[in-house]
């Protein structure tokens, strides 16, 4: 048996789960409550956020996807609210219940807004530091141990 420092191993900090948690916590600092500054903006990356509940297990391509689409979705649903009409052309009660769901769509979106920037500085950290590279190279250290029965 062969003990080495870990300043011979250049591998295993190599190795990385691609998981939405992993990447928030390797480009962010985020404190011991899950507490993350964006924009001057304080957010918590906790159990009361449910999309961080929902993503930080997945795979963060499969995330960002996620993301995209659901914010789609929202946004269009906040059109739909209000239509295309006018203010001159709607009722009283329309007019109330645009009101009525506006504060939700934006809290929705606000929460949406912090985990698309966290996704795509990530994205753009993982791409501008070549780490596509590095898991190339991982994968085929890996296979290479692999099919030599390692």
């Amino acid at each position: 048996m062969l003990l080495l420092d870990r300043c011979f191993d250049l591998i295993s900090p190599a190795l990385h789960d691609y998981s939405y948690q992993s990447l928030a916590y390797e480009f962010f600092p985020i404190g011991d409550e899950g507490e993350i500054t964006l924009a001057n903006k304080l957010a918590f990356l906790n159990d009361q956020d449910d999309l961080w509940g929902r993503f930080r297990n997945q795979h963060i391509a499969a995330v960002h996807a996620t993301l995209n689409q659901e914010v789609s979705v929202v946004a269009a649903e906040s059109k739909r609210k209000v239509g295309s009409k006018s203010t001159d052309e709607m009722s009283l009660q329309d007019m109330a219940e645009v009101l009525r769901t506006m504060p939700k769509y934006e809290e929705m979106m606000k929460k949406y807004q912090v985990h698309m920037e966290i996704i795509n500085k990530g994205i753009t950290e993982f791409t501008s530091k070549n780490l596509r590279k590095l898991i190339a190279l991982e994968q085929e250290i890996i296979s290479g141990v692999d099919s030599k029965g390692n």
